[in-house]
């Protein structure tokens, strides 16, 4: 590949707490956008052996090969919230061999990293090294959001550090926070990340996508354009991956006490912080009774 090419390579990373329709978002961005390698959380995964031999070869790729560091977990959180951004440097450089390695197999210019990982720590390093990118900032309904965490009993510190962390913007004590509250407090510290990011130097162009509308064509379309990706025309990808019911869970179904433990919970947010999230401007919690 020539240096012209390599030269014009682009990188956008997301935003994002999880659970917010990245593997969706990957799947419409590889089938609808030209000169896209988009990677949904990587990297992944992908076992050879079945049954109780994919765990053990799961527990020796991770332990050596696509570790936990490289997905930006472990490690990289206990880096960022210390201060220690040589490590997160070293990572990142680690990850950007690999990214321009998958950019060069594929003959591709533009990466995609859809991951909740990127703003929780690895941020630090991609703009130490790469001199532009571009950010998406994925918001899903941030009671849909908590209900998906709580629907899939995940292990909250397994991808956060608790919301008394220095390196938070939003800081509270996490001793008087239940598990619902918890995932609330991420949604909003990942929504006032981004709005940091977005004026950081190396950030040359951003957007905002709502999860409920990443099957709308013209909305993602007007929202892509926005960091120069190009929707192409009849495209449309109306499938949903990764859903708590496809996985074999509950559906993520809101009631009166998951709207109050919202509303709870914002009475913890200082309203200086509020004010720098402009979703919840227009946001009505009692829509999910309706």
């Amino acid at each position: 590949m020539c240096m012209k090419h390599i030269k014009n390579r682009r990188y956008v990373f997301t935003v994002t707490t999880g659970r917010s329709g990245q593997e969706t978002l990957a799947n419409i961005l590889n089938n609808c956008v030209d000169n896209v390698h988009a990677s949904f959380e990587a990297p992944m995964i992908n076992t050879v052996f079945k049954g109780k031999m994919s765990v053990i070869e799961h527990n020796i790729r991770r332990k050596y090969l696509e570790t936990n560091e490289l997905l930006g977990r472990g490690k990289v959180l206990k880096a960022f919230n210390n201060g220690d951004n040589s490590f997160i440097n070293n990572i990142a450089s680690k990850r950007i061999r690999i990214i321009n390695n998958k950019l060069s197999s594929e003959n591709k210019l533009i990466y995609v990293d859809v991951s909740k990982y990127f703003a929780r720590g690895l941020h630090v390093g991609f703009c130490k090294i790469l001199a532009e990118i571009s950010i998406i900032n994925l918001v899903r309904d941030p009671i849909m959001n908590m209900k998906s965490f709580t629907n899939r009993n995940k292990i909250f510190l397994l991808d956060n550090n608790l919301p008394d962390a220095s390196s938070n913007i939003l800081r509270l004590n996490s001793s008087n926070l239940q598990k619902e509250e918890l995932y609330l407090w991420s949604w909003f510290e990942m929504y006032l990340r981004f709005q940091y990011l977005k004026k950081e130097k190396c950030v040359n162009s951003y957007t905002e996508i709502y999860t409920e509308k990443l099957n709308n064509y013209e909305y993602l379309s007007n929202a892509l354009e926005l960091i120069d990706l190009k929707y192409r025309e009849n495209c449309y990808i109306s499938k949903k991956y990764n859903t708590n019911l496809s996985k074999g869970y509950i559906p993520t179904f809101i009631g009166r006490k998951d709207i109050d433990i919202f509303y709870k919970f914002m009475e913890k947010v200082p309203l200086n912080l509020i004010k720098k999230i402009p979703y919840l401007d227009s946001y009505n919690p009692e829509k999910h009774l309706v």
